[in-house]
């Protein structure tokens, strides 16, 4: 069909099909203000590498003919930076990041949604590093920076000091030191070590309601002198009032009959007293119960003390391992590059943070955006429809159709 691309034309096809372009616009804008107001916010955590290259990638040691370096081309650094641009972007690396911070941490729900665990770890290293990575390498000035993108700010900025950890140690196992790697193994399992064996000795210090043995056993021994005191100067106030009472009785008798209720009274009270002191001497009474309780908490702490102080050895002497291995793994580094100076080397001269503001979507722009797709797409449709449109409204359409020209026009 002949259509009249003129501005005549336009508006005539605009106002023959308002309806469907007001309702195509304001189905797209609508879908677009909707995700935008319900786009997830995102925080960006960055840090960044700094690329070291032959004498300033580590002190010199030894005499200048030792020194002689090999010097490095433009490309050839172009060529080593991109290596590890491809590094920080490796599968494994990634791998091991989200394993040291925890799959459902980096990606909530993602082992249910991908049915099992071994694709939810691919799956999330494919997303982490097409959306939640960004590395920027900029060769001329040796720099290397990465962002990581999550939802949640602690996570995000985790996964960026992980894989800046992961990338360092990597890099001293691919750059010839392989005994710093080990070094770290071995540190790393004996912090492991460590870790049990405090957690073996909170839980029996939980399970026992211990704390620290040998103060508890001072402050019950203390407890219990005070009580021993306090039980003897009872047992002397019992006496001393059973033997007033003797005393008042036998004055009393000299007075009174013997079936006097005076007498019977002032027995009774000797006996009840008399009593009191028996059972006081017998280990009756509440200093008693007390003394014979912490008599059988000491029972209890000495017959688990040689267990505690196995417990307490273990965790002191793992400790001081794994400060020896994490002394002599430093120590490894720090020769090693003493005595590789020909290599690139990494310094971390950004470590991440945690953002304290989501990243920022320019809403505006995309709303912008989001009207122009709008409107393109609405005037697309309407010339669409109007092309496909077998009606004719000018005269240039039935001239352009008959090669006749138009000699009248009657309206219906």
């Amino acid at each position: 069909m002949y259509f009249e691309f003129s501005l005549r034309g336009l508006l005539t096809a605009f106002f023959r099909k308002k309806d469907i372009f007001v309702s195509i616009f304001s189905l797209v804008v609508l879908t677009g203000g909707f995700y935008l107001w319900h786009v997830p916010q995102t925080y960006e955590s960055k840090g960044a590498f700094l690329i070291r290259f032959g004498q300033g990638a580590l002190p010199s040691v030894g005499s200048a003919d030792d020194r002689k370096m090999t010097e490095f081309s433009r490309d050839d650094r172009e060529e080593i930076i991109q290596s590890n641009v491809m590094l920080l972007q490796s599968d494994d690396l990634l791998k091991e990041v989200i394993r040291a911070v925890g799959l459902e941490r980096v990606y909530p729900g993602i082992t249910a949604k991908m049915n099992g665990a071994e694709i939810a770890e691919q799956a999330a290293v494919v997303r982490l590093r097409e959306k939640g990575l960004k590395v920027l390498a900029d060769p001329k000035s040796n720099i290397i920076e990465i962002s990581i993108l999550n939802a949640n700010a602690v996570i995000a900025q985790e996964i960026a000091a992980r894989l800046m950890e992961k990338f360092a140690a990597r890099q001293s196992v691919i750059f010839g030191v392989p005994q710093t790697a080990f070094l770290q193994q071995q540190a790393d399992s004996m912090r492991k070590k460590m870790e049990q064996s405090q957690q073996e000795l909170r839980d029996f210090k939980q399970k026992e309601g211990i704390t620290l043995l040998d103060e508890e056993i001072a402050q019950l021994l203390a407890e219990k002198k005070d009580l021993s005191v306090h039980a003897f100067q009872a047992v002397s106030d019992l006496q001393a009032a059973a033997a007033k009472l003797q005393n008042d009785n036998a004055a009393m008798e000299s007075t009174y009959r013997p079936d006097s209720p005076v007498i019977s009274r002032a027995n009774h009270n000797l006996a009840v007293a008399r009593a009191q002191l028996q059972e006081q001497n017998a280990g009756g009474g509440a200093f008693a119960a007390r003394i014979a309780a912490i008599d059988a908490r000491l029972t209890f702490l000495e017959t688990n003390r040689k267990h505690y102080d196995e417990l307490l050895q273990h965790v002191t002497l793992d400790t001081e391992n794994y400060k020896l291995y994490q002394s002599r793994n430093e120590e490894a580094i720090v020769n090693a590059r003493l005595s590789q100076e020909n290599i690139t080397r990494i310094s971390i001269i950004d470590k991440p943070m945690i953002p304290l503001k989501p990243v920022d979507t320019n809403k505006p722009l995309l709303l912008m955006a989001i009207l122009i797709t709008a409107l393109l797409l609405s005037l697309g449709s309407v010339l669409f429809l109007e092309l496909m449109n077998d009606t004719v409204v000018f005269n240039e359409q039935i001239i352009a159709a008959t090669g006749l020209p138009v000699l009248a026009i009657f309206e219906g």
